[in-house]
């Protein structure tokens, strides 16, 4: 059966940030803003540790990270069934401790990811401050997306430097406008220009036009700034206020435009019994490779296993072996969660995350496994 939304538009995203950076307010506003219209926007949280939503024809999966930061290995192992990550920063605190170590941990995970600077509305906010510490703390090339328009007060919309327009917000959702404010003029170009040729770096011949005077256009632009992204050369930055809903749509584009899809990224590797290194593609035809990352119990559902699939399929009320074990489980059903319900699924496949419900012997951190073809699969963890 082929796939309701191709492997290549999936995006499984953790939100990281210091406590008060605004991530949980930041997350119920992109749930918010993913459901449909008809569906209204309230009531969406991020009440289970994996939440799927859509956005321009996406499935994005976010991952929770609440409350895991009392333990190093619970994050890691939590990163380490994400594909990339947002990292939430304060506009008027700027890089906070648990800022850093956010960082260090989404280093260790090799992640791609964006920042999106936070409380643009605050008296006291420094955008541009808060990339120049990104820059100088992490040793990484912030690229701004976008510029605000106005900070604290008067943070009045932002404009868009791939799209070269300005983004305003009403209560009957954004305008945009083609022309740039008088006071961003010089920054913009300036921004903009950095932009560009940070992102040719990426392909030879963009580099070489460029050199000629010719730039990408924006579809070339933004192919060229996921290539960067998923290479880890640059960090794109989006402004924004989450509790004035401002910026999340614009947040929302940049995960699917520059973070990656299972497809992008290296084959999965681990170990077959007997220890040799053996790797799984993002494939729904290889073998079953899945890694159970976290458990809770629902109040309806009760015990659920919450798995990520790296490549093949599972079904409900079929088997699956636990390699790290050595068991075989019974997989009673297969859920995914949605931010206000559940949905029964006959099957889950590669990239997707859902919640199994039946398994006994499966903790987190263990591999579920096609018995004909088993592996053990190894993860970037942080120490």
């Amino acid at each position: 059966m082929a796939r309701d939304i191709p492997l290549n538009r999936y995006r499984t995203i953790g939100v990281l940030a210091a406590e008060d950076a605004g991530k949980t307010t930041l997350v119920e506003r992109l749930l918010q803003a993913t459901r449909p219209a008809a569906e209204g926007t309230h009531g969406a949280s991020l009440a289970s540790p994996a939440t799927v939503c859509a956005w321009r024809g996406h499935q994005l999966t976010f991952i929770d990270t609440h409350g895991a930061w009392a333990s190093t290995e619970e994050v890691s192992r939590i990163l380490s069934v994400v594909d990339g990550v947002v990292i939430v920063i304060d506009a008027e605190a700027g890089i906070e401790d648990e800022t850093v170590r956010a960082w260090a941990l989404a280093d260790a995970a090799q992640l791609p990811r964006l920042v999106f600077v936070n409380k643009l509305d605050r008296a006291g906010a420094d955008f541009a401050g808060v990339l120049d510490q990104v820059a100088a703390r992490f040793g990484v090339r912030p690229l701004a997306v976008a510029l605000p328009v106005g900070q604290g007060a008067g943070f009045a919309g932002l404009y868009d430097l791939v799209h070269e327009r300005v983004v305003h917000w009403t209560a009957a959702g954004e305008t945009h406008d083609p022309e740039v404010p008088s006071e961003l003029m010089r920054d913009a170009a300036q921004r903009r220009k950095a932009l560009i040729q940070a992102a040719v770096t990426q392909a030879d011949d963009a580099a070489q036009a460029l050199e000629k005077g010719v730039r990408p256009d924006e579809a070339r632009l933004v192919e060229l700034v996921r290539a960067g992204v998923i290479a880890r050369a640059f960090v794109p930055v989006v402004p924004g206020s989450a509790f004035r809903n401002q910026g999340v749509d614009s947040l929302l584009d940049a995960m699917v435009d520059y973070l990656p899809a299972p497809t992008d990224l290296p084959a999965l590797r681990g170990r077959a019994p007997e220890g040799a290194l053996v790797e799984r593609r993002a494939d729904d035809a290889e073998p079953l490779a899945a890694l159970a990352f976290t458990t809770m119990v629902d109040p309806v559902m009760g015990p659920l296993t919450f798995v990520r699939l790296f490549s093949g399929s599972v079904a409900s009320g079929t088997q699956a072996l636990n390699s790290s074990r050595g068991t075989t489980e019974e997989i009673r059903r297969v859920l995914r969660m949605h931010a206000d319900r559940r949905e029964a699924l006959t099957e889950a496949r590669a990239g997707d995350v859902v919640a199994l419900q039946g398994l006994e012997a499966t903790t987190t951190g263990d591999t579920l496994a096609d018995p004909a073809q088993p592996i053990v699969i190894e993860r970037p963890i942080a120490a």
